[in-house]
């Protein structure tokens, strides 16, 4: 009996370990099934992002390569896709609180790096109090034109004309000569992805048809109305010249009408300049900056086609109070200073003639400085003008204005940064006048 239970008991085990194993067995087969499952689908994922690193890497950048920089608009918006920006409001209006950073952002860079002097400084510190009823506008704005809107009338406080809202004619003239230079600071600024998108949704709101126009008002004279600057044309430009001085080789007088010119494109006016002065001209300022903006535009100025200007002797003078009771600036909040030098080498495409340049209230910015170019070579300055003494719109700016580009709309702001130890430089009239025909009172001038 003994001996028959222990049999059952035998065949009982040897039949628990035969299932026991089977299921060991089974569980180590789907084990490995599972193992090689994963290891496949890691295989497939890593094989998808070698293939992703291909493509966006070195495909894009032969394509690149190969399509050219003329297709910069068009890859940097089909970008605006694929990577993750501070805000992507491509297609869409902005959101309240984008708009409202984005004023915050305009007033902390002001804050930090606008160049103000004792004469602005009390409009300067108003425009920083005055951000918070501005936000408040900005936060009932209802639509994108009106966020616009309220930006351009927050730059307005400032009372300085070369503080603007970018408009659509001078983006893309910007652009189209940084497309070319496109690791600048300001090819960089132009050319964020924010930036492209929301200036090719954006339309003038007025278009000058003609930025330059020429005529003979009088026998041995030429008329040179100059609307507005473009770099991109200037070749255009000048070959119009020479056509006009072709027909008519006894022009001894070149009148050139800035009138109502307040444009940004200083490369405009000391290109143009240089075939029409007398001699090579080198203006040189020391300039102060308090922010980080003016040392991050001038890093590769050497590098890039800024036309004969040069920019050294970057120094802190935080150790070295300068102390000047007759300076406009106040050297408590300038802790930086620079040389810049601009040398602008006179071309020998046109002979020495007679020049004459007339503005008016309106004239401001490179056109400025472009007068203030000519006047150096004995040009005779004219304003036509109510008011008779200098404004704002008179000041030669040392160096050049920078732009910031808004990260939420993508809007362009010109940012002046630096400040002369010449300041108060205005440009010096020969004559003033308040006429309904300025250039007839011109022509009265020339013999």
């Amino acid at each position: 009996m003994r001996n028959k239970v222990a049999r059952k008991r035998s065949r009982k085990s040897s039949s628990n370990n035969r299932i026991y194993s089977n299921r060991h067995k089974r569980s180590r087969r789907k084990n490995r099934s599972i193992y090689i499952k994963r290891r496949i689908g890691l295989i497939i994922i890593l094989l998808i992002i070698l293939g992703l690193i291909y493509f966006f890497f070195f495909k894009n950048k032969n394509e690149y390569q190969t399509k050219g920089y003329p297709q910069f608009k068009d890859e940097v918006l089909k970008d605006l896709e694929d990577e993750v920006f501070v805000s992507n409001s491509k297609g869409r209006s902005l959101t309240v609180a984008e708009k409202s950073d984005d004023l915050r952002i305009l007033k902390d860079t002001f804050m930090k790096n606008y160049a103000f002097s004792n004469t602005n400084k009390d409009i300067f510190i108003s425009f920083i109090k005055n951000f918070d009823s501005f936000n408040t506008k900005v936060k009932n704005s209802k639509t994108d034109q009106e966020f616009y809107d309220v930006i351009d009338e927050y730059l307005a406080s400032l009372e300085d004309p070369s503080i603007k809202l970018i408009d659509k004619k001078t983006y893309d003239n910007y652009f189209d000569y940084y497309k070319n230079n496109k690791t600048s600071y300001l090819g960089k600024v132009l050319g964020e992805a924010s930036t492209v998108d929301r200036y090719e949704r954006l339309i003038n709101k007025k278009e000058i048809d003609n930025h330059i126009n020429i005529t003979s008002p009088k026998q041995g004279v030429i008329l040179i109305r100059l609307n507005d600057f473009n770099i991109s044309s200037l070749k255009d430009d000048i070959d119009i010249i020479i056509e006009a001085f072709e027909n008519n080789n006894q022009i001894d007088n070149i009148v050139f009408d800035l009138s109502g010119n307040s444009s940004m494109d200083y490369l405009y006016a000391k290109e143009f300049s240089s075939y029409f002065i007398d001699k090579d001209l080198t203006i040189d300022s020391t300039v102060y900056f308090r922010g980080h903006i003016f040392e991050k535009s001038v890093e590769n100025i050497k590098d890039s086609k800024e036309l004969a200007t040069t920019v050294d002797d970057i120094k802190s003078i935080s150790n070295t109070p300068i102390n000047d009771d007759n300076s406009n600036i106040d050297f408590e909040y300038y802790k930086n200073s620079a040389r810049v030098r601009s040398v602008i080498d006179k071309k020998d495409t046109f002979r020495k003639r007679s020049l004459y340049v007339l503005t008016d209230e309106n004239t401001a910015n490179e056109a400025t400085r472009m007068a203030y170019i000519f006047k150096n070579s004995n040009a005779y300055l004219i304003k036509n003008s109510f008011e008779s003494t200098d404004t704002a719109n008179d000041i030669i700016n040392p160096f050049r204005v920078n732009f910031i580009s808004l990260p939420h709309s993508g809007l362009v702001i010109s940012l002046k940064d630096t400040i002369s130890d010449k300041d108060k430089l205005y440009l010096e009239y020969d004559l003033r006048i308040n006429s309904n025909d300025p250039i007839d009172s011109i022509l009265n001038q020339i013999k």
